[in-house]
């Protein structure tokens, strides 16, 4: 069946097999939803069953081995990881497109991280859907689909995917990947619905990196009292290796869940499940508008580090942010995106 082997996505699942029983495959497609949760990787198995000779990703046939094979002549990717989708790059496919498919039923373009196209190449690639050829498919997959225009998304079928259960994830990393339960639990809630962070090498950083994390930021003082402590944890974050982007996630969660048990949720709805005495704690000392505040100064540290800001000024000024006492954490202290303290 379509889909077999990938975890979670049953609507999203049978929504397509029914496109391929029903011969009603529409020119364009956009999945659309969080980041890291397998929209590529149920596109790839959908492509495979659409290309298979008998629509049922047989394995045997022609088309399902090159599939499989990732070679493909009929299938054309583009993907906005290494940088922005530019409009060269997107006339290049268009022109493949213009040719009659060799071995399967139509053409493929298939566009990861859709959203990465310039406004050049949204404009270009909207004339090709405004006259779409019975002999293309087009998918594209995004995790921040409003910022494709409104008219891309218009002509596109939208399928929309959700983070995967917790307990599928569990399941998954006991059974198998041979985690321990325990380890498995606490994975499977940081990862926050995304398989594949779930197994990153970098585990370290979602088990014992994450907790060293929380428990430093938890301990600063206010910074009008000292702010050396802020210094120097700044200057440690900003030589680890690692992804700074999955530090600030995990500082969100971290402050999401104080935020849960502050409006009244159950321990059961954190994500931080092995830190609930640390997050307790701190519910005790905020309000829902300081975590609020706190929540907003990540929001806006990531915004500045995705402009080249300067790492480490930046995570000085975020730092002396989160540790401003409660009736203070919206204020003094502000990020503008080309990393300026303001």
């Amino acid at each position: 069946m379509l889909g077999d082997g990938i975890i979670g996505h049953e609507r999203q699942k049978k929504l397509l097999q029914k496109s391929l029983d029903r011969n009603r495959v529409p020119s364009a497609y956009l999945f659309c939803g969080p980041e890291e949760i397998g929209k590529k990787l149920l596109a790839l198995n959908f492509l495979k069953f659409f290309f298979c000779r008998g629509n049922k990703g047989c394995g045997a046939c022609v088309n399902c081995k090159k599939m499989e094979q990732g070679n493909h002549p009929d299938l054309f990717c583009l993907s906005g990881h290494a940088g922005p989708i530019k409009i060269d790059e997107l006339r290049l496919i268009q022109k493949h497109l213009r040719f009659h498919p060799f071995e399967a039923p139509r053409k493929v373009c298939l566009i990861d991280d859709a959203d990465r196209m310039t406004a050049a190449a949204q404009s270009a690639f909207l004339k090709t859907l405004e006259e779409p050829s019975a002999s293309t498919l087009f998918i594209l997959v995004s995790g921040k689909a409003d910022l494709l225009l409104p008219t891309i998304r218009s002509r596109c079928q939208t399928v929309n995917f959700g983070r995967i259960p917790r307990e599928m994830i569990t399941l998954c990393l006991i059974r198998q990947h041979g985690m321990e339960e325990a380890e498995a639990r606490v994975v499977a809630a940081v990862a926050n619905g995304s398989l594949a962070k779930a197994l990153k090498e970098d585990r370290e950083l979602y088990i014992s990196d994450r907790i060293k994390l929380i428990e430093d930021v938890d301990a600063l003082p206010d910074a009008a009292d000292n702010v050396l402590p802020h210094l120097q944890l700044a200057q440690r974050l900003s030589e680890k290796k690692g992804s700074q982007e999955a530090r600030l996630e995990l500082l969100q969660l971290y402050f999401r869940d104080v935020l849960f048990l502050l409006e009244g949720r159950t321990e059961a709805d954190l994500i931080n499940i092995d830190l609930v005495d640390i997050i307790r704690r701190r519910a005790e000392r905020e309000t829902s508008d300081s975590v609020l505040a706190r929540l907003e100064a990540l929001r806006e540290t990531g915004l500045a580090l995705a402009g080249n800001a300067n790492l480490r000024l930046t995570l000085d000024v975020l730092l002396m942010r989160l540790s401003r006492p409660a009736d203070h954490a919206g204020g003094q202290f502000s990020i503008s995106t080309n990393g300026k303290v303001q």
